[in-house]
């Protein structure tokens, strides 16, 4: 009986283990950790997120786009602004950054998304951001702009979260059909 018990114990423990291990690792927020308000001209903006696997990270500034804007994929020329941003880790040295200009980068059905040159390297942990705004391109202050610290690739096997998470269900039910067997064995 007690190793019957100790058998449901640790499956419900590995269950556990491989479902936080599965949905911490591949949750979108490893992908784009923060998303936040472009600030307006001389304000500022600020935000924490956590980062379970490092990488590299850039901005990338999202605008709503006209579908006119969508059918041009010519990158044009690079928007002047006066943006700061200071990305701080208490483990590690913070990056502290001034972009002066941004690119258009990307396209999707509803937006273009522009990026600076910057590429920053972080590491796992929890980590505050503030971004300062001097001068905002008319661009971004008119049409609502959005700001995304976003990751560049992929740094673990994206396939194995998602095995982690069915194992993890697997032995979360097997713990359950034994638990449930064994109250009927004890009932009858």
């Amino acid at each position: 009986m007690k190793i019957v018990i100790s058998v449901i114990a640790t499956l419900i423990l590995l269950g556990g283990v491989c479902l936080f291990y599965g949905y911490a690792h591949g949750a979108a927020s490893e992908w784009a950790p923060v998303t936040m308000p472009y600030p307006g001209s001389e304000f500022s903006t600020k935000s924490s997120f956590h980062l379970y696997r490092g990488g590299r990270f850039n901005l990338e500034v999202q605008i709503p786009a006209t579908s006119s804007e969508l059918l041009n994929v010519n990158e044009g020329p690079p928007l002047s602004a006066d943006l700061h941003v200071s990305i701080t880790n208490a483990k590690r040295p913070s990056i502290d950054a001034s972009i002066k200009s941004f690119q258009k980068g990307s396209w999707a059905s509803d937006r273009i998304g522009y990026n600076p040159s910057d590429v920053w390297e972080l590491q796992p942990g929890e980590h505050q951001i503030s971004i300062i705004s001097g001068i905002a391109p008319s661009l971004f202050s008119q049409r609502g702009a959005i700001v995304r610290l976003q990751r560049l690739e992929d740094v673990g096997p994206a396939l194995l979260f998602q095995i982690a998470i069915r194992v993890g269900y697997f032995l979360l039910l097997v713990a359950f059909i034994i638990a449930v067997a064994l109250s009927v064995r004890r009932s009858a």
